[in-house]
């Protein structure tokens, strides 16, 4: 037969000898479907117990013990999307901090600037480019190292495949997205306030 992965795909396919024997003990592999599965472990267990009273009847799945393999996969995958997940949710949090006391520092600015013709947009533009610059500056420093720990990580395996640098700037543009969006929220209301009582704002 052809070569299979017998182990978890951390490992390289290896050889293996397959040998049929007339000894007692080992496993009855048997390939069911899934549509009545209760009904069909009950007839199987019917007919081992029929054939063989001093053996118990236990069983188990493949599937289950194959997925087994990568339960501390699955364990850090949990772990470290709950703390993306959480460090998002902060950077959220700070960003409309941010905005929303940039946005109140510069209130007057901002009626002059009105005054004197700025659009919307343009005030929009003003209050989240300075955020918008340290998100394209973090990720300059950052991608390298996400580089290095996904490779790391990847390196786990045997079989892999090769990490995408348009991955990067897919985030980096997602990142960006959210950014302005969060910034944007907080700046719309103050630039859409009356010049004259941004004016009078102490």
């Amino acid at each position: 037969m052809k070569d299979f992965n017998f182990n978890s795909l951390h490992n390289a396919v290896e050889p293996l000898l397959i040998v049929k024997t007339n000894g007692d003990g080992g496993f009855l592999h048997l390939r069911v479907q899934g549509g009545n599965l209760p009904q069909t472990i009950g007839y199987i267990r019917e007919k081992w117990t029929h054939f063989d009273t001093s053996h118990p009847f236990e069983y188990s799945f493949l599937d289950q013990r194959f997925n087994e393999q990568y339960k501390a996969d699955e364990v850090q995958y949990k772990l470290l999307s709950g703390l993306s997940y959480i460090c998002i949710f902060i950077s959220l949090l700070g960003l409309l901090g941010l905005s929303a006391f940039s946005a109140t520092q510069r209130t007057k600015e901002i009626g002059v600037r009105k005054v004197l013709g700025a659009t919307i947009s343009n005030i929009i533009f003003m209050l989240s480019k300075d955020v918008l610059l340290l998100v394209i500056v973090a990720a300059i420093l950052v991608a390298p190292v996400s580089y290095w720990v996904m490779n790391g990580w990847m390196s786990n395996f045997a079989y892999r495949t090769e990490l995408n640098y348009l991955f990067f700037i897919f985030v980096t543009v997602m990142a960006l997205g959210f950014v302005f969006l969060t910034v944007a929220f907080h700046s719309m209301k103050t630039a859409r306030t009356n010049p004259t009582e941004s004016l009078r704002t102490e």
